[in-house]
């Protein structure tokens, strides 16, 4: 009974959480953004024509690739997003910061990667036509 109390208990350490949550949630969001942006302009092939035209093993090739570029642009923006120290930790010392960081990645990053990256999708499905035809 008494975790279920804790679920809902709203104390100091419980706010800062949610201020941080806050905090990375906007430094994930612009800094994913800027990524994705920048892969969608200077990676990535966008035409779908080029896409469907591409034989079995360049689009398989370019795609692995591009989820290549993908991991490594996640990597980096956690770097640089924990870079920047947790403002709850600045204004309460005994605060642990970054316990959270986790779903904050998973939810942010992921989701915008997922919903911007709309060439990769395309060709992950003509890949899945592929192996699901032979």
């Amino acid at each position: 009974m008494d975790k279920i109390k804790g679920i809902f208990i709203i104390d100091k350490i419980r706010i800062l959480k949610i201020f941080e949550m806050l905090q990375y949630s906007i430094i994930f969001y612009f800094l994913t953004l800027i990524i994705v942006d920048f892969l969608n302009d200077y990676i990535f092939i966008k035409d779908k024509d080029e896409i469907e035209k591409m034989p079995p093993f360049k689009l398989i090739s370019t795609t692995l690739f591009e989820l290549f570029i993908i991991v490594i642009g996640l990597f980096y923006i956690r770097k640089i997003a924990l870079s920047i120290p947790s403002i709850p930790s600045l204004i309460y010392p005994e605060f642990k910061p970054q316990t959270t960081i986790t779903y904050i990645i998973h939810i942010i990053t992921v989701y915008l990667f997922l919903e911007t990256l709309k060439s990769l999708n395309t060709k992950v499905k003509k890949i899945k036509k592929l192996i699901i035809n032979t």
